[in-house]
């Protein structure tokens, strides 16, 4: 608005909320229209938008205001200013040539400005680069910001940096310590090598004798490939006190000229020009090698060398030669190498008795060591080679006999074998073949195998066997009679279910009549589960969507079932592991697992630990694969807890109430439909006056009849 009404209508109010503040009056003398005019250069400035404007010029005559109460000037402002203008932070003009200079770093400004004034030839006497006070016992100022050795007499500029002069004082082994130190510090002894060459840059050198310039890969190889090109290519060997022989070898070995050394051992001349590695590797193939340059026992015997290398040559660590095929073998690794050159050998009908390969103790009782690297299984008679590897005399053992080698004193019987086995034969973890059709089936998955084997037998053959691992759990014998086919009748209903596939179907069938089996004996009602503590941590927005009041982060719930577990593992993330009696060892588990931190359970029979992070159903299910079955918290059984306070005779009672209610309800209806029962009621109660012998036959008679009625009536109920 303010702008708008001077801009337009020329109207400026005496609003005291803009007006020259009173640190900046003594530097500027207030006009109308919100402006101000600069005492010193006498430039008008606007403050109508912002007073920091005026600030920002002061800048430029060195002057800023810290406050409204004092101001305080800037560092001293360097005289290059005075040839360049400021256009914005990142670009500068050059007020002689009227050239703009793009500045990309603001440390390099002054740099830039001293370069393109010496192209003017303009040179400051600028105090910030000038000769440094530790250089001028070693440099003579010159004009241009150069500087004369006083050693070489060499031009050096130090325009840009003062670097380039201490870079030179090392060519002269000279270095400066610091900027307040006058002492030079020499550095280590310069070597003598360098009389022969030339730096051309610091991976180039030059030969001064042959001018061949010479590539050097690493600093540290200047030595090593100076002291080769000359012994080499001019015979030149300097006494270099930095390559002699090592003291630990100077009883090994006899030292000769020519960085060369005599084996005191074979009389090999050996040189260590390159390495003297090789002085130490030498030794090694008398099986003799250095411990150390301090111990006194300095000879120490290697590892029994292998028969196998009178055959082979190493070439390198990673390639070996065949003395025999004159062929070149790679080597992967190390440790394939023996295994390479054995496997190699056999192929020329070469087998070395070698003691590092041999039948272990462990499989002497299972085996009959033969020759050619190869066993002979004591059960079946088969021929296993044991060339390459020992586990196929283990993989033989496990899978055709079933046993399993624990250590090499003591075997250990697998699981009972399935009377299965008897009609398949293996050829592969993935291949079978019935012996009674010849077909061979493909086995997906091991877990599946008994399965397969079983349908297989079934349906096609028509063989069911009576196999233990597959039979009715004693959990459910009171509720199933057992039938052949892998099935079972349903005590309750009748109905015939197959628990060929899965036992569950069995379990699941119960759960239809309102009954879940919790253990081998007893059945209970368990109230519904508290009120998790993790809610304390989570707020929930949807039935589906929570909130973690820590991290404040959205969390999708896919099932109400699941809250708990993905509530769990998000806590788990902050850390959090506390005692949540909602998420504990049930109690009805407690008998069977052991509860541990970080809620894991330990199963007594087995000692198997499982964790109860996600779901309980886990330890449920595991307990299945020892026959038993507990029941959840959450589902109901038909047994009640108040049948348990009345005793069997009551029980008893009301169910031949029951029946009995039933069954005269049935002998009502079908009087009132035929008629047929009433004139033998009245001969049967006739003739239970008459005759006591008559009357029991007759009183048999009716209770057979109940029973019968009865029978019929419970079926019709159940079909209701």
């Amino acid at each position: 608005m303010k702008a708008h009404i001077l801009n337009v209508h020329g109207i400026s109010l005496d609003d005291e909320t803009v007006t020259l503040p009173d640190d900046l009056k003594q530097y500027y003398s207030e006009l109308p229209g919100y402006k101000a005019k600069c005492n010193n250069c006498g430039v008008t400035l606007s403050f109508l938008r912002d007073v920091g404007s005026l600030r920002k010029h002061l800048r430029r005559h060195s002057t800023r205001i810290q406050s409204q109460d004092e101001t305080t000037p800037t560092k001293k402002r360097s005289k290059l200013w005075n040839y360049f203008e400021e256009l914005n932070p990142s670009l500068v003009k050059c007020t002689t040539c009227k050239k703009e200079i793009k500045i990309s770093c603001p440390s390099n400004r002054t740099p830039i400005f001293r370069a393109h004034l010496n192209r003017h030839g303009i040179f400051l006497d600028n105090d910030t680069v000038t000769l440094p006070d530790d250089l001028r016992q070693c440099y003579s100022k010159l004009p241009g910001y150069k500087a004369k050795c006083n050693n070489c007499g060499e031009t050096i500029s130090f325009l840009k940096t003062v670097g380039h002069l201490r870079t030179h004082l090392r060519r002269h082994s000279t270095i400066t310590q610091s900027r307040d130190k006058t002492v030079m510090v020499p550095r280590k002894k310069r070597s003598k090598f360098w009389n022969y060459f030339e730096k051309l840059k610091p991976s180039l050198v030059k030969c001064t004798i042959c001018k061949k310039e010479i590539k050097v890969s690493h600093l540290t190889d200047y030595t090593r490939i100076f002291r080769a090109h000359l012994f080499k290519k001019h015979g030149l060997s300097l006494d270099d006190d930095t390559l002699t022989l090592p003291d630990d070898l100077k009883q090994c070995f006899s030292k000769l000229p020519g960085y060369k050394a005599k084996c005191n051992n074979c009389g090999k001349a050996v040189s260590f020009l390159s390495s003297i590695d090789n002085l130490r590797k030498h030794l090694r193939r008398h099986s003799t090698r250095i411990q150390n340059r301090d111990e006194t026992v300095i000879m120490a015997p290697r590892r029994k060398y292998s028969k196998l290398w009178n055959y082979f040559k190493e070439l390198n660590p990673s390639l070996i030669k065949c003395t025999t095929c004159k062929k070149k073998i790679k080597v992967s690794h190390p440790e394939n190498c023996i295994k390479i050159m054995r496997v190699h050998l056999s192929r020329h009908g070469i087998f070395i008795h070698n003691d590092t390969h041999t039948l272990p103790d462990d499989l002497k009782q299972y085996y009959s060591e033969l020759p050619k690297y190869k066993a002979k299984c004591k059960y079946c008679g088969e021929a296993v080679s044991f060339l390459t590897s020992m586990r196929n005399l283990r993989e033989h053992l496990r899978r055709r006999h079933f046993t399993t080698i624990q250590s090499r004193y003591k075997t250990a019987q697998t699981k009972k074998r399935s009377k299965l086995w008897n009609y398949f034969e293996e050829f592969k973890p993935s291949l079978v073949k019935c012996t009674t059709c010849k077909k061979k089936i493909k086995i997906p998955h091991p877990k599946s195998r008994t399965t397969i084997f079983r349908a297989h037998l079934l349906n096609v053959h028509g063989i069911s066997l009576g196999n233990e691992i597959r039979t009715l759990p004693d959990d459910l014998r009171q509720y199933y009679s057992e039938l052949p086919g892998y099935k079972a009748k349903c005590n309750n209903c009748g109905k015939v279910v197959s628990f060929f596939t899965n036992i569950e179907n069995l379990r699941d069938h119960l759960r239809r009549h309102s009954t879940r089996i919790q253990s081998r004996n007893e059945t209970v009602m368990v109230p519904r589960k508290k009120r998790s503590k993790l809610w304390t941590y989570f707020e929930k927005l949807k039935p589906s969507l929570v909130k973690c009041v820590i991290c404040k982060i959205k969390i999708y719930m896919p099932h109400p079932s699941n809250s708990t577990a993905i509530t769990m593992g998000h806590l788990n993330k902050h850390g959090i592991f506390f005692n949540n009696d909602t998420f504990a060892l049930p109690d009805d588990l407690r008998q069977h697992y052991s509860e541990l931190p970080r809620y894991k359970a330990k199963c007594n029979d087995c000692g198997k630990k499982m964790s109860l992070l996600k779901n309980i159903v886990r330890l449920r299910k595991h307990l299945r694969r020892h026959s038993t079955r507990i029941l959840s918290r959450d589902e109901p059984s038909t047994s009640s807890l108040a049948d348990d306070n009345v005793g069997p005779s009551a029980r008893c009672q009301g169910q031949d109430d029951t029946s009995g209610l039933l069954v005269q309800s049935f002998i009502k209806e079908r009087t009132e439909k035929t008629g047929a029962l009433n004139e033998p009621g009245t001969l049967i109660s006739t003739d239970y006056n008459t005759n006591p012998t008559a009357e029991c036959e007759s009183q048999e008679t009716v209770d057979l009849d109940r029973e019968r009625i009865q029978g019929h009536v419970m079926d019709q109920a159940l079909q209701v």
